[in-house]
């Protein structure tokens, strides 16, 4: 570490705050390095943990400066290894939280930045989310007010951009963990609702997230309950855009919840229009090719990627309270929109699932 770094850094800690000057000369001083070291890294965090007093600059070079030395200057360049999301995760953590938003928003950007990432940071990034969303506390809820069981818009915005990441040079379905975490917090949602805390309902502005949220749990499932069954889709920024409706009558006219639930539509029709349209079975070599990339991946990052399995799926979706919910309805609209689903979500299969399990306890 230069001179200058270092007196820059020592005055941050023996202070306590980091003022904007103190980022333009650390900026200037890091601009001299071709690359960091693991000492200069150590510094940085040092300086984050001990000023209680941060000015806004701070947030941008710390995250741009420690997102640029984990995915290009550690190799493999452009890939983040499971060593390196441990030590990563273990730096801006304390008792499994994250400490605050600024390293969350580090982790998003991570993620973002790296053309592959091992599984357990995806992980990380959408358990904190899931955390916050099941407690109501955390440093993710610091500014929202928002109670247990309740989602932001916010947060569903960054659950839909940690997704589109995971899968910028990966599988495009959403995999069986990240379908866990999103049902996970969908479960939490429900409990929220079906104890009759509908306050956050009562303007179209204040029922925007949970209507994202639904609309983004339900093109999740339709993928990964797709993928577990053989079927291919389009990419995740596609199959998970929120402009364009999952099921469609045939015309413009989205298929409304309320339709699902009675079956009053012609299901054959509405696989003919809208996102579930783009889906197609997946021949035996394309099987094959996309083993082989997610094997290249674990080599590279350490990691396996375990693929949705309609089984676990199955018997997620049997739960309470998620066997009522959009989840499970999307699920039983797949069959009757004459996909050949995997045996397990057949129609029927998550209700035996779900007693096989109760009475084998």
């Amino acid at each position: 570490m230069t001179t200058l770094r270092l007196m820059a850094i020592d005055a941050i800690c023996q202070r306590g705050s980091i003022r904007d000057s103190d980022v333009a000369t650390l900026r200037r001083a890091f601009a001299l390095e071709t690359q960091l070291g693991a000492g200069d890294i150590e510094a940085l965090f040092r300086a984050h943990n001990l000023a209680r007093v941060k000015d806004p600059s701070w947030a941008d070079f710390f995250i741009e400066t420690l997102t640029d030395y984990v995915v290009r200057e550690l190799e493999p360049s452009g890939y983040v290894t499971a060593a390196h999301a441990g030590w990563l995760i273990a730096r801006v953590t304390s008792a499994g939280r994250i400490r605050s938003k600024t390293e969350h928003d580090l982790i998003l950007n991570v993620i973002d930045k790296a053309r592959w990432i091992p599984e357990s940071l995806m992980v990380f990034a959408l358990g904190q989310i899931r955390d916050a969303v099941i407690t109501g506390e955390g440093p993710l809820r610091a500014a929202s007010g928002s109670g247990a069981g309740s989602i932001t818009l916010a947060e569903v915005e960054q659950i839909r951009a940690l997704l589109f990441a995971y899968g910028n040079e990966g599988p495009r379905a959403i995999s069986q963990v990240e379908i866990d975490l999103l049902l996970d917090i969908e479960a939490a949602v429900a409990v929220h609702k079906s104890a009759g805390n509908t306050e956050s309902e009562t303007s179209p502005i204040d029922a925007w997230p949970i209507e994202a949220w639904q609309d983004l749990i339900e093109k999740a499932t339709a993928s990964a309950a797709l993928a577990a069954s053989g079927y291919a889709g389009p990419s995740r920024e596609e199959a998970l855009n929120e402009a364009r409706p999952l099921f469609n009558l045939g015309t413009n006219d989205p298929i409304t919840p309320e339709q699902l639930r009675t079956g009053r539509v012609s299901m054959g029709a509405a696989a003919q229009g809208g996102l579930v349209s783009q889906y197609r079975t997946l021949p035996v070599e394309a099987r094959a090719m996309l083993r082989l990339e997610l094997q290249r991946i674990e080599i590279i990052t350490g990691e396996a990627v375990a693929m949705a399995d309609a089984t676990r799926l199955a018997a997620r979706l049997a739960e309470e309270p998620l066997r009522n919910g959009p989840a499970a309805r999307v699920v039983e609209a797949l069959t009757a929109a004459n996909f050949a689903l995997a045996s397990a979500l057949a129609p029927g299969m998550t209700r035996d699932i779900r007693r096989s399990s109760f009475h084998a306890a």
